[in-house]
């Protein structure tokens, strides 16, 4: 059991990181710092279907892959990543872990909580605050993504369960 959950939590590492990947080669190039963010949902099935920790390492494994592969490691895109998912995370758990908000809700939330993070990483690396001024822009443009990714995770999730349901019947 312990190898069929490696090898799943394996693919869906390498679906996020294809998405990822992907969507930052074909981003909102003329809008900094702003993605659809679908490898979010694979996120959030592993919140919702697995664990915290799966989830957790799954989310930072991307953002190390995702970086090594773009060439973007160790860069300011890079910390904007790892703090924006570590942020995005770790909210979400928090919202979750009361089960009184939707998923819909949650990843507008943790969509929310990636650009404060970004933003946060992008305050340290310049030594300057004034990259705050731009939240009420990424805040906007992240409820946005966060209702679509929400949606979409909604529906993976309920294929998710018809998958395996049809499976062990």
């Amino acid at each position: 059991m312990r190898l069929k959950k490696t090898l799943f939590l394996s693919m869906l590492l390498a679906i996020s990181v294809v998405l990822a990947a992907v969507e930052s080669l074909i981003g909102f190039n003329h809008i900094p710092g702003v993605k659809l963010g679908l490898a979010n949902v694979i996120i959030v099935l592993l919140l919702y279907e697995f664990s915290f920790k799966d989830a957790f390492i799954i989310s930072i494994l991307r953002v190390f892959i995702v970086s090594f592969i773009l060439g973007k490691f160790l860069m300011p895109q890079f910390y904007m990543s790892l703090f924006g998912a570590f942020f995005s995370i770790l909210i979400m758990l928090i919202l979750k872990k009361g089960n009184k908000f939707s998923i819909i809700f949650i990843s507008c939330i943790g969509s929310l909580f990636h650009s404060i993070g970004q933003l946060f990483a992008l305050s340290l690396f310049f030594n300057e605050m004034l990259t705050f001024y731009y939240l009420p822009i990424m805040g906007m443009l992240s409820m946005i993504t966060g209702i679509v990714i929400g949606l979409i995770a909604k529906r993976v999730i309920l294929h998710y369960h018809a998958f395996f349901n049809n499976i062990e019947n």
